[in-house]
């Protein structure tokens, strides 16, 4: 970048500045997405998760009314 300052070509640094943070924020937008759809994914898995503690739980009480009283 220095040869461009003393070549007179300074009033192009900002439009490559500019260039690199679009490119940086679509990385990062990228990575982001990403991230959501992983936080999405291991969300469901612990809806389901849940949903299947809470059935055996049921399941339990049923077969045994006593153990509801511990929870």
């Amino acid at each position: 970048m220095d040869v461009a300052l003393h070549q007179g070509y300074s009033h192009y640094l900002p439009h490559y500045q500019l260039e690199a943070l679009k490119q940086q924020n679509a990385k990062y937008k990228e990575e982001l997405s990403l991230s959501r759809e992983r936080s999405n994914s291991e969300n469901q898995h612990i809806g389901a998760l849940c949903k299947e503690m809470h059935e055996e739980k049921v399941l339990n009480a049923q077969r045994s009314p006593v153990l509801m009283e511990h929870f």
